[in-house]
């Protein structure tokens, strides 16, 4: 029962960061600060696990190179498992994948940012963050660009409805 307090703890912690991040910065994501590096006197300090990224987009009838950087460190399996299943999905949405190692409240979170450059009706393709605690338990899920009002989504975002 101490470990499911725990994680409660831990997840209202992150949730709490990141609510407290979207009020204090009204115009600007935590995507952009992290992965843009736009703002970087509010951004926090973060470490980049692993992305795909979408190169010289738009090159004739599609993009001219993908961009992958693997996780070169050890990361919990749950983790790498969404990361794995984002980076397969990406190659229908047109989606870039970000995964972040930030630390709240004395403890590691991975931010996994999925960007989608596209709309083909699957849930997966909008753009969304899916958060784990360090030792890979889900946090939550909530849209990457929002009306500031932070809803949080107690599953993990995946192809079904």
């Amino acid at each position: 029962m101490l470990a499911l307090m725990d994680l409660d703890k831990r997840k209202l912690a992150v949730r709490n960061f990141y609510e407290q991040f979207c009020a204090a910065n009204p115009h600007l994501t935590l995507f952009e600060t992290v992965v843009g590096g736009k703002c970087p006197e509010v951004c926090p300090i973060s470490q980049q696990v692993a992305s795909l990224k979408l190169l010289a987009k738009f090159v004739s009838s599609g993009f001219d190179c993908v961009e992958i950087q693997r996780a070169k460190q050890n990361i919990p399996q749950t983790v790498s498992d969404t990361f794995e299943r984002h980076f397969w999905y990406s190659q229908w949405t047109l989606s870039e994948l970000f995964l972040v190692k930030i630390q709240i409240a004395g403890q590691d979170a991975f931010f996994l940012f999925v960007a989608g450059l596209c709309d083909d009706g699957w849930e997966n393709n909008t753009s969304f963050i899916e958060i784990f605690t360090d030792r890979g338990e889900f946090v939550g899920a909530t849209d990457l660009f929002f009306d500031r009002n932070v809803q949080w989504r107690e599953k993990q975002f995946n192809s079904s409805i």
